[in-house]
């Protein structure tokens, strides 16, 4: 499995006044990107795929589907654009070696889900942060539909090992508002026989459910309170190749918009963003806090999408529920950041799956934010951040810890900061943002530079 020596990057941010303008189109959304390649890989013929996440991420689901006997074409070498011909539902080969899914635990989540109705055995590991992903949450549903999967701590843990074989629908409750579980489970329900039916108690982005629905696939969604039913028959045949051009991904500019918003003078158009349910929630509590965003939706296609003109604003601090997490989990860092920058204490509840990211996500947030000079603590549980309109971050040096969302964070805040700030191991952002520096360079008129 690959090391994480391309976290072996130093970055350096030259702060101060300088505003944040222009245009961006931040790269294919990432959650997307990955369902697009499975799903592609389970069509028979010929899909089209433009403007997928040029990160490392989507680039292991690409290489993973390849391992599995898919032909997967990229149009070049850094291509955002791929051809995928794939053969319907039966149509991977066992492997001869173990599937490498990097640093994601998307893929490996869903993967585990796919696999668990297909003939053959198959094992799913990544990088050192992949291992410490805690799986029971999809094994344990997938073992009710007969599924035979092992691995670490009973599979509580990867390397997971799978052995592909009948599966019988039925009715099963997720254990975590998490949309890869969902997902997961899903996904082994189109291989189950008879019925399948995935309950969650809180909403999850719903890009599963939209590529059901835009390939066919016979499929039924109920709303429960907070939650919905997602009821799945067994696929008896693959649904056809499909040409689809992803959406830009509103978490990815998401680090862009809070530095517009910090940043007094600043004004930038976001193009062409993913603004369906369960990705927009960040945007709704920035709206709260006073944030001055507004939008332009286009033609609905196969994704709500749109663009957001966003400017400088006066923020006040909010408190997040724990019910609006799920929708919001991975933009707490950048809030927490942003919300150093407003007047009023900002809270967030219920924030524990944090701790199940590629770091421990609340200790990092709180350590980062510290080094700037912040009054951030957490019990665990929640966070605090008490915020100052006139907050001035000092110059400091800050471990990324691996985690792209962290490095990305200190990489805003540094804007901010008058003088130079350090990232260490900033070439984690490729996990899902290579061309991030490139992007803050056209937005931002500030100094950085690697080594």
């Amino acid at each position: 499995m690959q090391d994480q020596t391309y976290d072996r990057v130093r970055a350096v941010v030259r702060g101060g006044t300088a505003p944040f303008s222009g245009e961006l189109i931040s790269p294919g959304d990432k959650s997307i990107s990955h369902r697009a390649l499975i799903f592609a890989s389970l069509c028979n013929g010929t899909s089209k795929i433009t403007g997928l996440s040029s990160g490392r991420d989507v680039k292991a689901t690409y290489k993973l589907l390849s391992a599995l006997g898919v032909d997967v074409v990229r149009d070049s070498v850094d291509s955002t654009s791929v051809t995928v011909n794939a053969k319907g539902l039966r149509g991977y080969k066992e492997p001869s070696r173990i599937l490498d899914v990097d640093n994601s635990g998307t893929l490996l989540r869903l993967m585990t889900g796919v696999l668990s109705g297909v003939d053959g055995h198959f094992v799913l590991t990544g990088d050192s942060s992949i291992v410490k992903r805690p799986m029971m949450r999809v094994v344990a549903p997938l073992r009710e539909l007969g599924a035979t999967i092992d691995g670490r701590e009973y599979g509580a843990l990867a390397p997971i090992a799978i052995r592909g074989t009948a599966l019988k629908g039925k009715e099963l409750d997720t254990q975590v508002p998490s949309a890869q579980v969902k997902s997961a489970l899903i996904l082994a329900g189109l291989f189950a026989e008879g019925t399948t039916l995935v309950r969650e108690r809180i909403r999850t982005r719903s890009h599963t459910e939209e590529f059901l629905a835009y390939l066919g696939i016979d499929h039924k969604i109920e709303p429960k309170d907070e939650g919905r039913e997602i009821t799945v028959q067994q696929m008896s045949s693959a649904p056809k190749g499909f040409k689809l051009s992803i959406p830009s991904d509103p978490s990815q500019a998401a680090f862009f918009i809070g530095g517009v918003l910090i940043t007094p003078g600043s004004e930038v158009t976001f193009k062409q963003l993913y603004l369906g349910e369960g990705r927009d929630a960040y945007i709704s509590v920035l709206r709260r806090m006073g944030a001055r965003i507004d939008e332009c939706r286009s033609d609905m296609d196969v994704f709500s999408k749109g663009d957001l003109m966003v400017k400088y604003s006066k923020l006040r601090g909010t408190e997040i529920r724990a019910n609006e997490v799920p929708g919001l989990i991975d933009e707490v860092p950048l809030l927490a950041t942003v919300a150093c920058f407003a007047s009023g204490t900002t809270v967030f509840h219920g924030i524990e799956e944090l701790r199940t990211k590629e770091s421990d996500r609340i200790s990092t947030t709180v350590e980062m934010l510290e080094r700037f000079g912040a009054r951030v603590r957490s019990d665990g549980s929640s966070l605090r951040v008490d915020g100052d309109s006139e907050f001035s971050p000092k110059t400091c040096s800050v471990q990324s810890y691996g985690d792209h969302r962290i490095a990305m964070c200190a990489a805003i805040m540094a804007t901010r900061a008058k003088g130079d700030t350090v990232i260490e191991d900033f070439g984690c952002v490729e996990t899902s943002y290579d061309n991030f520096m490139e992007d803050m360079a056209t937005l931002w008129s500030g100094e950085t530079f690697t080594a």
